[in-house]
């Protein structure tokens, strides 16, 4: 059978479902999904987006048409008799895969050598909910990209030293905005099952070296190629890529 032959038969199944289930179950999908996929949503939007507007739905199932860490956030803000659904339960996000809990106790007693006091976790939202747990059970917060340099402002006025988690690159360029200077980071990395640190003096803020693979394909020479080709274009970047 032909790909699209598949994909029709997949389509009209779905959409026999759907009669049949009615109101029982909505269908949310990431905006990064393909049409096969959003032609059926009733949802379409970005990850934190979808999962405040699944607050809202009152269907006793939600299929979230995206990774893991997306139906985590749902299921973890909408009331407890929803059941959040995930298509594919392999469908995991390379970012908030590059740390986990045992990981993040570890980097944080390595950080707390040196300090002498406690560090305060910063995890970004695109993580694991084992990891939102980390930040609630030490004093810390979770953040989304727009409000990242809001949150690690409140804390340098505190004068609390910051781990930041899992996106090095969302820490980076956050903490610059934020006043700090290069001399006030410390990046931390894991090799051969041991943290490494990047300076053992202590700093203000220590940021985890996850990164998104997709962020991260892009470079400078694309940036200078473009302003060539386009004189006086915009150019617009998410903080997740390379400062």
């Amino acid at each position: 059978m032909s790909s699209s032959k598949s994909t029709d038969k997949i389509s009209k199944s779905i959409t026999s479902l759907r009669s049949d289930l009615g109101s029982l179950i909505t269908i949310c999908a990431h905006h990064y999904q393909n049409s096969a996929i959003t032609n059926h949503a009733d949802l379409i939007g970005d990850s934190y987006q979808l999962a405040r507007e699944c607050q809202n739905i009152k269907s006793r199932y939600i299929v979230f048409c995206g990774v893991k860490f997306m139906a985590d956030t749902a299921r973890i803000i909408c009331p407890e008799q929803q059941t959040i659904l995930l298509p594919e339960l392999s469908a995991g996000c390379p970012l908030a895969q590059t740390i986990d809990l045992k990981t993040a106790l570890t980097v944080s007693r390595e950080i707390n050598k040196i300090l002498e006091k406690p560090v305060i976790p910063i995890v970004y939202i695109n993580s694991e909910a084992e990891m939102k747990s980390f930040a609630g059970y030490n004093e810390g917060c979770v953040c989304t990209s727009s409000n990242a340099l809001q949150i690690i402002r409140y804390y340098l006025d505190q004068n609390r030293a910051i781990l930041f988690i899992p996106d090095f690159n969302l820490g980076y360029n956050t903490a610059i905005k934020a006043g700090f200077s290069v001399n006030d980071i410390c990046s931390v990395s894991r090799k051969n099952d041991q943290i490494q640190l990047s300076s053992h003096n202590r700093a203000q803020i220590y940021l985890w070296q996850g990164s998104c693979y997709v962020h991260k394909r892009f470079s400078a020479s694309q940036i200078s190629s473009l302003r060539k080709q386009y004189p006086g274009i915009k150019i617009i970047s998410h903080p997740e890529t390379d400062h």
